[in-house]
């Protein structure tokens, strides 16, 4: 009885990760999504929309190489590195100030703000 009941709990507990997971690679592919959109804009300069575009590129990539092999870790060492690039970068081109100047612009694009809801 106490180990039906274990491993109730214990597979519940892993649909939970399950879910969780799947639910935070959607949102890093949201956010690469939107900073190409953001890049495609024209709103930056070239060498910052080359460095969001390389960047954020990895991170489709890595996203796409963890769906393709099932029996791979969905978040291994490699994808928390691209990610943590992804979020340097926007923290270094994005900083406050030019989000202020892309609302006041007159930007409406919603993906704007997806980029750091992570």
């Amino acid at each position: 009885m106490v180990l039906s009941y274990s491993a109730a709990r214990l597979d519940r507990l892993h649909a939970r990760v399950e879910g969780t997971l799947a639910a935070l690679d959607a949102q890093l592919v949201r956010r690469a999504e939107a900073t190409l959109e953001l890049v495609n804009s024209g709103a930056l300069d070239a060498a910052s929309s080359l460095m969001l575009a390389s960047a954020a590129s990895d991170s489709l990539a890595h996203s796409e190489l963890a769906e393709a092999d099932i029996g791979a870790q969905r978040f291994g060492n490699d994808r928390e590195s691209v990610e943590s690039d992804l979020t340097e970068v926007l923290d270094h081109i994005m900083g406050a100030e030019t989000l202020v100047h892309l609302k006041q612009r007159g930007d409406e694009d919603p993906g704007v703000d997806d980029m750091w809801r992570v």
